[in-house]
């Protein structure tokens, strides 16, 4: 569910893009820009309500599962630095199934920040202030919703991303050797 709706994301931006047909049109190529707009701003609507939907869906197990991969790495460091045994061997593949998952979801939470990031860009790139009136209420809607940053986290206590990922991994290994 959550790839489908990070490529919708990144196909939104260019959307956005070809809808902007602006005071240089006609009156028929101005109501098919109106359409467009409307479509683009429900599809917005509907990007913003599944975002929320998952983020309060996944916040316990997102926090949960960046606690257990620092958890897996420190018993790793620790039982590689301790005994080297056929047991280290079912230690380290835990981890690593671990460590894919939450490489995984760090990476689908980069790509959400990335796609909604370039769809608050596209949004702000269109020369908005020369619509009339109406279509500047549906700019509007979009602008103020682009204005809050687009994440899923984990108990509202970091960000699933990459960077986040990164420091774990950092955070794992400095506990694991010293």
């Amino acid at each position: 569910m959550a790839t489908v709706f990070v490529e919708e994301l990144q196909v939104m931006p260019y959307g956005v893009r070809d809808c902007s047909c602006g005071s240089q049109a006609e009156s028929k190529q101005s109501e098919i820009s109106k359409s467009d707009l409307i479509e683009v701003v429900q599809l917005h609507r509907q990007a913003y309500k599944v975002t929320n939907l998952i983020e309060n869906i996944c916040q316990i197990p997102m926090a949960l599962q960046f606690l257990t991969c620092i958890l897996f790495w420190c018993l790793t460091m620790f039982y590689a630095s301790t005994t080297i045994d056929i047991n280290l061997f079912n230690v380290a593949l835990t981890f690593f199934l671990s460590l894919l998952e939450t490489a995984g979801y760090a990476y689908l939470g980069s790509e959400l920040i990335e796609a909604a990031d370039s769809v608050g860009a596209a949004i702000y790139d269109l020369p908005w202030y020369e619509d009339s009136v109406e279509m500047q209420r549906f700019y509007r809607l979009m602008i103020q919703r682009t204005q809050q940053r687009t994440c899923v986290t984990g108990v509202r206590f970091f960000v699933v991303e990459l960077t986040s990922f990164s420091k774990v991994g950092l955070i794992g290994w400095d506990v694991g050797f010293n």
